[in-house]
């Protein structure tokens, strides 16, 4: 349930430029809280630090849930045994009723949003911007905000097209937004996850891939602030295809993904994109053709260890790395990307 003030829509301005962050409070609490909106996990959570002077509030959970990393490995958290069901509020003052599972967060981000308050709220995203709008009165309304083709980058690595007029795509599954995509020289159909809350592009080491070396292997970490046991230490770079022929050339940063989805795309395609998504009918709508013939798509990632204001998502292991620019010679194997964040799907 949505209690909104007035029935105005409401702007909520990310409070990063990292990641999709808003700011919410809570009942008995009268601090903001930096509040995640990842769409690659399924449930709310919130972290259990915030629980600790209001233990009468939790609700016991019949049966225990495993947490599960974006490679379905395990993870050294315990199972969720607890949840809490409370009001958050927004900062325009809209309100709204969950429940939020209690598990260990990243100290930055206590509260976690999920795909399922994405699609119970329908929130439209402007991604470019990184604005969420909530219209109580309109919440299927996708035109709320213009498609925007981004500007060219002269060291961009990655190339858009549009090839046909079709320009919608449906989710491939109900729990997560995954459309089908398409590697060059593979005639393979492979599922990727529409992930939001982090930046780059992902593929899985278990796809037999032409790679390449990492000058500089970024170092991670995991969503309950641990180190990581697997790292990054190498890309791909090839052209992908969407189900409506959307081509973009891209470097995929190898990892450990399942094959369920071996490809993740992250933020600063969705920022590029900026495609209009609608979460309730599970719908991606691009632009006409028209729009642009060839835009190009900067991978405009920040560091991450910058000062305090560092964003790492708290279903996320973190990966830093200093700053570089992309090496010109085609025939290197050795190359460094920019930044990135890992964000660990349940």
């Amino acid at each position: 349930m949505v209690l909104a003030p007035h029935n105005l829509p409401a702007h909520l301005p990310s409070h990063s430029s990292t990641t999709l962050l808003l700011c919410t409070t809570l009942p008995f609490s009268d601090n903001s809280v930096p509040t995640l909106v990842n769409s690659s996990i399924t449930d709310n959570f919130i972290d259990k630090s915030l629980m600790v002077l209001t233990p009468h509030l939790l609700q016991h959970i019949p049966a225990p849930i495993p947490l599960k990393l974006f490679n379905s490995d395990p993870t050294s958290t315990r199972d969720i045994t607890h949840c809490l069901e409370t009001t958050i509020t927004f900062a325009s003052g809209w309100q709204q009723e969950l429940q939020l599972l209690v598990t260990k967060l990243h100290s930055s981000t206590p509260i976690i949003l999920s795909f399922s308050w994405l699609r119970s709220t329908n929130s439209h995203i402007n991604w470019p911007s990184l604005t969420l709008c909530l219209d109580q009165n309109n919440p299927t309304d996708s035109r709320l905000v213009p498609f925007n083709v981004s500007l060219s980058s002269e060291n961009s690595k990655t190339m858009i097209n549009y090839l046909q007029t079709s320009s919608q795509l449906c989710s491939r599954s109900m729990q997560f937004f995954v459309i089908n995509v398409q590697l060059n020289g593979s005639p393979k159909i492979l599922s990727t996850l529409i992930d939001s809350s982090a930046s780059g592009i992902f593929v899985s080491s278990q796809l037999d891939l032409q790679c390449n070396n990492l000058d500089k292997p970024p170092k991670l970490q995991l969503f309950d602030e641990s180190p990581a046991t697997t790292g990054i230490t190498q890309y791909h770079d090839n052209t992908l295809t969407l189900d409506n022929d959307l081509q973009f050339q891209a470097w995929l940063l190898i990892t450990q993904l399942p094959l369920s989805t071996p490809i993740m795309l992250r933020l600063p395609w969705l920022q590029d994109i900026n495609p209009d998504i609608d979460w309730r009918n599970l719908t991606m709508q691009f632009p006409s053709p028209k729009a642009s013939l060839a835009a190009t798509i900067p991978l405009c990632l920040q560091s991450i260890s910058d000062s305090n204001n560092s964003d790492p998502s708290a279903s996320t292991s973190r990966a830093t790395q200093s700053p570089s620019t992309p090496n010109n010679n085609s025939n290197s194997k050795n190359a460094t990307p920019p930044q990135l964040l890992l964000t660990k799907s349940q």
